[in-house]
């Protein structure tokens, strides 16, 4: 089974607004998620000086904006759940 790919953006801005909180909170999942995922750290999307707000996360090529942990975790789940890995 291949991974699902998620991607969270370290750069100025979002580090400022949260990154570091979502990096954390992907180490913290439990056994059976973080075995379905795979986490890159990405220095910058260069997408927030366009249309979209920090923190963001490129999950499968799709951002998602103002990221909060407890949204990373449910759109993970929500994903996986309609078998969207890779």
């Amino acid at each position: 089974m291949k991974k699902l790919k998620i991607e969270i953006c370290v750069g100025s801005c979002c580090h400022m607004l949260g990154a570091q909180e979502l990096v954390e909170t992907t180490k913290n999942f439990p056994e059976w998620l973080k075995e379905k995922i795979v986490v890159e750290l990405f220095p910058c999307f260069g997408v927030c000086c366009e249309d979209k707000e920090s923190p963001i996360v490129r999950i499968e090529g799709k951002y998602y904006e103002k990221v909060t942990p407890e949204v990373l975790r449910n759109v993970i789940v929500g994903l996986l759940e309609r078998g969207e890995e890779n």
